[in-house]
């Protein structure tokens, strides 16, 4: 991801719609799977500008890592001081060295190299009994110009990244898409964008009455989400252990 992308998360990322609702997802899914004790060392796998860390926080001590110098130095801006540059297919540390991890919008980049290396590396440092939380673009037909540009290649089904999971030897304990309501209005928005737009839509603000109502939608689905799996959406959420 580019600087100006980075930025653009920095700002949008504290108050638009989509950033709080995939937070509150992840917060109410480590509350759920991951049993708080002391001393617990939390990973964040590409921590991008180090906002999921505030959260992290709270449950463990937060270790974030990206393979972008630039988000790292955003990062620090947050007051996080746990942070490193490095591969997510090669990982700088020993075998079972975290409690949690957590790895939102990663896998589908093109700066990972093989996403099942990436995975394997995530149980490999993850300790016996561990949880791993994992985020990511669903459904190639919504493959669009805005992500192509910041490095997406990839997205997935929910039983590719289960099979991907089961494959390194992670038990699955829920497997789920999300923001449902979302899905035919980001198909329009894809086939709008790839036949008549030259260039890639940017992230671009919204009125605060809706962006407040679409937060409030991805809060009850962030509720529901402790309770069922969801059978459609744009994005697949894995939590697993280890």
């Amino acid at each position: 991801m580019d600087k100006k992308s980075l930025e653009d998360n920095f700002l949008y990322e504290q108050f638009y719609w989509w950033f709080l609702g995939r937070r509150k997802i992840v917060r109410n899914l480590i509350g759920k799977f991951f049993k708080k004790r002391d001393g617990a060392i939390a990973l964040d796998i590409g921590c991008g500008t180090g906002i999921v860390l505030n959260d992290i926080r709270e449950h463990a001590v937060p270790v974030g890592m990206d393979a972008s110098e630039i988000a790292i130095t955003l990062t620090k801006t947050r007051g996080h001081q746990n942070l490193l540059c490095a591969d997510v297919c090669s990982l700088p540390f020993k075998d079972e060295s975290f409690d949690l991890i957590t790895t939102l919008g990663v896998l589908y980049n093109e700066g990972v190299k093989s996403d099942d290396a990436a995975i394997r590396e995530s149980y490999r440092v993850l300790k016996k009994g561990g949880v791993i939380i994992i985020d990511e673009a669903a459904f190639n037909f919504l493959q669009s110009k805005h992500n192509i540009s910041v490095g997406g290649v990839r997205r997935y089904s929910r039983g590719q990244l289960v099979d991907k999971c089961k494959k390194c030897g992670f038990e699955i304990l829920k497997a789920s898409y999300w923001n449902m309501i979302m899905l035919p209005v980001f198909y329009l928005v894809v086939r709008l964008e790839n036949k008549f737009m030259r260039q890639y839509a940017k992230l671009a603000g919204i009125p605060d009455i809706l962006n407040s109502i679409l937060k409030s939608y991805l809060y009850l689905e962030a509720f529901l989400l402790k309770y069922t799996n969801l059978p459609f959406g744009p994005s697949v959420v894995i939590v697993a252990k280890k």
